[in-house]
């Protein structure tokens, strides 16, 4: 475990930086750490031009004296129960299924997600043994996921179209979800700092009493 005076120090170091919408704290001071980091748009940025360990490089004063902590970046814009963990919290789960949400951009009709693909996720189980990539029926699933409500919300599914896979998604990959909906579709594009990964719509029948 890392001594809690260097873990002090850090947090001290993190607490002022220009990524951060709060200060960090630490939920967890058992077995090992972990520290709750909130970001804000610069720290989105950030995480997606550099990626996750270069962020927590960075937040940790680039000495990186909290190299024992785990570190979490809360979903801002998650309710309790929906996409992501609430703030403060920390999740156990040894294989997750969907991604760690880090930031979201949202207006009426479009919401921009920053999220990153951790190693543990359970697709990479056996996909493929010593490379693993995301599955592309993953990010279909993920970008109907993700673009449920508040404006995006969900009809029934009827198909899908113009489904593009240009590159693939490996572990500890920071993501931009970019979702766009108009007249029963639900359009998606995953980038990173490598470029566009995958491009979709997604269509749906729209109930007549839901719009």
């Amino acid at each position: 475990m890392q001594p809690a005076d260097d873990i002090s120090d850090a947090l001290n170091a993190a607490a002022g930086s220009s990524l951060l919408s709060a200060p960090p704290l630490v939920v967890d001071k058992n077995q090992s750490a972990t520290v709750v980091a909130p970001l804000n748009a610069a720290g989105c940025a950030f995480a997606f031009a550099h990626g996750r360990a270069a962020l927590i490089a960075e937040l940790a004063n680039a000495g990186n004296r909290v190299a024992g902590a785990a570190w979490q970046f809360p979903d801002p814009g998650a309710r309790p129960g929906a996409d992501s963990a609430p703030v403060g919290a920390t999740s156990d789960d040894a294989h997750p299924t969907l991604p760690e949400v880090i930031g979201r951009e949202e207006t009426d009709v479009q919401r921009v997600l920053f999220i990153n693909v951790p190693a543990r996720l359970a697709w990479f189980d056996g996909h493929f043994p010593g490379d693993p990539i995301l599955p592309a029926v993953v990010q279909v699933d993920w970008a109907i996921h993700f673009g449920g409500g508040q404006g995006l919300a969900r009809d029934r599914f009827a198909g899908f179209s113009r489904l593009k896979f240009r590159s693939v998604i490996g572990p500890d990959t920071v993501l931009r979800l970019t979702l766009s909906r108009s007249a029963g579709t639900l359009q998606f594009a995953f980038e990173s700092r490598t470029g566009v990964h995958s491009t979709g719509r997604v269509r749906f029948h729209v109930d007549a009493d839901r719009g």
